[in-house]
């Protein structure tokens, strides 16, 4: 019986294993257009915004409902404890009050209006498709948001996965110096002193090297995140791009128009074309309002309840009603007045802005420019750097040169390589700061 449970238990976990490989193989292998697509599609906050526009549209309905005719019908029932009555003149034989009406009266009436001229209708309608409009760039804005934040923690991936490279590949050179000068000990060419100190060089470069891998899994955490992926998924980052040097060999070429697009200009612009309607509509309740109506109503009275002997009237009626305001005091006026500062307010802060954002492009064209100077200067630091560790390396080890040298000619090379990604991760921050201020979204 053991035996048969044992053999049930290897047969499942045979059955299992090639899920279990497949499971812990799944990687998800990404590059930047591939990443911005997922973001776009799964991001939380891009569906929050989607449905603000809708709630949006459904306002417009409601509003533009305002024009169609309304239809209501209504009953009512009520019982006379004391009816009324009407006061007769003296000498009649009814006495001075006679009793008008029975005990039970019921009517039931179906009331019609149509708005033939309301001002103010057209205007808030219009006011609900400019509230539109703004909800679709604040989701805009959204899109523009993310798709930076996406690629800057694309970069900041590939500037510490490039960055854990180059750390690797210094460890190794002071790993290989070490165990040669420790070959070199052991043959009684170099002194104890070069041994030690190659010893604590290598252990010196380890904890950097767990530093800048952990800080690659906190960047790889944040992508994820604005993705929408489960931080267990494993992924993969296409770093093809970041040694193309295509990519690093020009600057922005900036024309004053490009604010137009910038999503905070766009959002002002239809701000104040609120307010306008806003100023519109508060003028539109200055302007008389013309409206049809009818009315159908069935109603019968009696002092029982016999249905069946009851005598229904109907009566109908159609008419016009024109309302003309003439005094409101003076509250519109001031109504109006307050948007009318509203406006001049707007006006001021979209300046502002934009001058604000004429200057950080600017700042951005300083920055890409320098950050072009660094590129081109590290690369041809890394060639003479690697020159000359290759150079103090021989030299060490025929004895002509010194531990210090081989340790200052492997630092300079390890410091050319960083700084050189380090500019190009400059150069593409600037680069996606300018698309975001111009308004690209894509």
């Amino acid at each position: 019986m053991k035996i048969n449970k044992f053999l049930f238990f290897i047969g499942i976990i045979i059955t299992m294993l090639p899920i279990m490989l497949n499971a812990q193989t799944d990687t998800l292998t990404i590059d930047l257009n591939k990443a911005i697509e997922i973001a776009l599609s799964e991001n939380l906050t891009l569906k929050i915004s989607q449905t603000d526009i809708e709630a949006k549209q459904e306002r417009i309905k409601e509003l533009q409902g305002n024009l169609f005719p309304q239809l209501s019908a209504s009953g009512q029932y009520m019982r006379n404890i004391k009816k009324q009555v009407i006061f007769m003149p003296e000498g009649t034989p009814f006495g001075p009050t006679l009793e008008i009406g029975s005990d039970n009266s019921y009517n039931g009436s179906l009331n019609l209006s149509l708005p033939l001229f309301s001002l103010s209708i057209y205007k808030s309608i219009d006011l609900g498709k400019i509230n539109l409009k703004l909800s679709k760039e604040k989701y805009n804005e959204a899109k523009i948001d993310l798709i930076y934040n996406v690629k800057k923690s694309y970069y900041n991936v590939l500037l510490t996965q490039e960055s854990y490279k180059v750390m690797q590949i210094n460890y190794q050179n002071a790993l290989d110096n070490y165990t040669n000068i420790q070959n070199l000990y052991n043959q009684g060419i170099v002194s104890e002193y070069d041994m030690i100190r190659a010893k604590v060089r290598v252990e010196n470069i380890k904890p950097t090297v767990l530093q800048i891998k952990q800080a690659n899994k906190i960047t790889v955490n944040i992508l994820k995140v604005f993705l929408n992926i489960n931080t267990n998924t494993p992924i993969k980052i296409d770093n093809k791009f970041i040694s193309n040097d295509v990519l690093y060999n020009s600057t922005i070429s900036y024309q004053s128009d490009s604010l137009e697009d910038n999503t905070n200009i766009k959002q002002l612009n239809l701000q104040l074309q609120l307010l306008y309607t806003r100023q519109q509509l508060a003028k539109s309740s200055l302007y008389p309002s013309l409206a049809a109506f009818g009315n159908y109503k069935y109603q019968s009275q009696a002092d029982d309840f016999n249905f069946g002997d009851y005598k229904w009237v109907p009566s109908s009626l159609v008419g016009f009603q024109l309302n003309v305001p003439i005094f409101s005091g003076f509250t519109k006026r001031r109504q109006i007045n307050q948007i009318e500062l509203g406006v001049k307010q707007l006006q001021l802060q979209k300046q502002y802005i934009k001058n604000n954002l004429q200057l950080q492009v600017e700042n951005i064209q300083n920055n890409m420019a320098v950050a072009i100077e660094k590129i081109n200067t590290t690369q041809g630091n890394i060639k003479l750097s690697e020159k000359g560790y290759y150079i103090s390396k021989s030299r060490y080890n025929s004895g002509q040169g010194t531990l210090l040298e081989l340790n200052d000619a492997q630092t300079a090379l390890f410091q050319s390589k960083l700084n050189n990604i380090q500019a190009k991760f400059e150069y593409l921050l600037a680069k996606i700061e300018y698309e975001k201020i111009i308004g690209k979204n894509n």
